[in-house]
């Protein structure tokens, strides 16, 4: 093997505006501001940290077109201009994202050796960073002084292909805003590069749906869990749910609706009202204490990420069986209008038919313990509405509690029918006053004060960021991310695509080997999921 090459930077701003690639010909920015609301920023500094590699084709060793590429990454961020910005705070306006044209985020590109690169071996790794080579170049972005809202750093590697290792600040993006950037860039790219020669492939637009991209969620997960949220770590190890340090700002409930509320008159609660939501907020996280209660015992086995993945026509098999089945029937007709929960979702019956498959399996395993449970971050800002250019970045995590028998008593309609009664219950009046409920010092103070402050798991220094009521930072809408907090599992994510059915659904799962070989042999479960590996 060639002894490695030093990484040098490659394509610096001055050799980007000398050469035309990028810079005020190509790229205008105009400046602007984007005020921040409570469930904007509320839980802390969170990035979403996501890697992507590229390969020339036919095992060519061609260099891509690094500044082309950049160009492209500069002309899809004007689509979301708040991805430009950078974090400001200051006493009169408090926090907010400025866009600077004579301070935007360039992309870093750097060039590297790395001949036994290949998408092949990153995959038989499980896409880890130990996998990469010790020659490849791995960009550290988690820390920035500037604090900007975007950080990219585009590695070329000798080999032909190019690594994107890309940070998004969660109060510019959840996963869907995410999605359609990451689709915005690689159209641009293609757009770029058309017409140079053969060798140097555009960024597929499709990759995120087919799997393609290499996702290192470890990086994100040491981001989402300080040292004095040990407990919730536990809860939810190695996965995400929104957890991080606080940070909060008075807001009423107009400002959180967006502009044009008719609730300006009473855009305080008054004590009153914040009492009685107090009062089911208790009820409520007295059944999540108990379950909390479960997350420190010993786990006798380690956990291992195992992939599942649901074709498009497989979703379209459990939409038909069991979709229809809930449309069809007059007693979920009834339930439907009873409770105005609105028909079950295809998210729905994929997290009903993963949550089924993993408690069975548990009662295998445990029977001695008859809970589950599961929990679903709803999207924030599809209730309250979007009144920023980008496209969400909060999210509620919702509980959504059961036992083992009455799952084990009930169809996957049934069990669909259940999360969706849930989700429903997530309405823009509730999201409004958690988040004033949240802003209140006093309100906090009187929620910490129900709790025993010598239970460890609950205490006063991480009740604020409990996910069973706050509104976490981690908020996906589409693709959904989805969590187990149970001691059943460490977690699970769903990431849905967001271009139809024909693609299809790439579930990661954290489970021991003896659970993992339950689940893959569950029928239920096997009619539907094509690979598990």
């Amino acid at each position: 093997m060639p002894a490695p090459l030093p990484v040098r930077r490659a394509v610096s701003r001055a050799h980007d505006l000398k050469n035309g690639c990028v810079g005020p010909a190509s790229v205008t920015v105009a400046p602007q501001e984007f005020p921040l609301l409570s469930i904007d920023y509320a839980q802390g500094e969170t990035d979403l940290n996501f890697v992507f590699f590229y390969t020339a084709p036919r095992g060519r060793r061609r260099r891509m077109h690094a500044g082309r590429v950049t160009t492209a990454l500069l002309r899809a961020a004007q689509q979301f201009p708040a991805l430009l910005g950078h974090l400001v705070c200051d006493s009169s306006a408090g926090w907010r994202i400025v866009v600077d044209p004579a301070n935007i985020n360039w992309p870093v590109v750097t060039e590297a050796h790395a001949c036994d690169l290949t998408i092949a071996a990153l995959r038989r790794a499980g896409f880890a960073w130990t996998a990469w080579p010790p020659q490849a170049r791995v960009a550290d972005l988690r820390t920035c002084e500037s604090q900007p809202m975007l950080g990219v750093h585009i590695v070329r590697y000798l080999c032909g292909g190019v690594s994107l290792h890309t940070k998004v600040r969660h109060q510019a993006m959840d996963g869907n805003g995410v999605w359609r950037f990451y689709d915005a860039w690689a159209r641009a790219s293609a757009d770029e590069l058309r017409g140079y020669p053969a060798h140097t492939p555009p960024l597929p637009s499709h990759s995120f749906a087919t799997g393609s991209p290499l996702l290192d969620r470890r990086l994100l997960s040491d981001r989402l869990f300080p040292a004095d949220s040990a407990a919730v770590t536990d809860a939810v190890a190695g996965d995400a749910v929104g957890v991080g340090r606080g940070r909060t700002k008075a807001t009423s409930s107009a400002d959180v609706r967006g502009p044009g509320s008719e609730a300006a008159s009473d855009s305080k609660a008054s004590a009153d009202a914040a009492h009685r939501y107090m009062d089911g907020l208790w009820r409520f996280l007295r059944e999540a204490t108990r379950c909390a209660q479960h997350l420190h015992a010993p786990t006798p086995e380690p956990h291992a990420l195992h992939r599942f993945v649901l074709s498009g026509s497989s979703m379209e098999r459990l939409k038909q069986t069991f979709g229809n089945l809930a449309a069809c029937s007059p007693a979920h007709m009834s339930f439907v209008r009873t409770h105005r929960i609105g028909f079950v979702s295809t998210n729905d019956l994929i997290c009903a038919l993963f949550w089924r498959a993993i408690a069975r399996a548990h009662d295998a395993r445990r029977p001695a313990d008859p809970h589950t449970c599961i929990m679903i971050a709803c999207d924030v800002r599809a209730r309250v509405g979007a009144p920023l250019t980008y496209s969400g970045n909060a999210s509620f995590p919702l509980l959504v509690h059961s036992t083992k028998a009455e799952l084990a008593g009930q169809t996957l309609t049934d069990t669909a029918t259940h999360i969706r009664r849930h989700v429903a219950a997530v309405t823009p009046d509730l999201v409004a006053l958690t988040a004033d409920f949240m802003a209140s010092s006093e309100s906090m103070q009187s929620l910490i004060a129900m709790f025993d402050p010598a239970r460890a798991f609950f205490s006063a220094s991480i009740v604020s960021n409990f996910p069973m009521f706050a509104m976490g930072n981690f908020g996906f809408g589409r693709p959904v991310h989805v969590d187990v907090p149970d001691y059943l599992a460490p977690g699970f994510s769903i990431w849905m695509p967001t271009r139809g059915a024909e693609n299809s659904v790439h579930v990661n799962l954290a489970l021991t080997d003896s659970v993992f070989a339950l689940v893959e042999s569950d029928p239920e479960f096997r009619q539907f999921v094509d690979v598990a590996s």
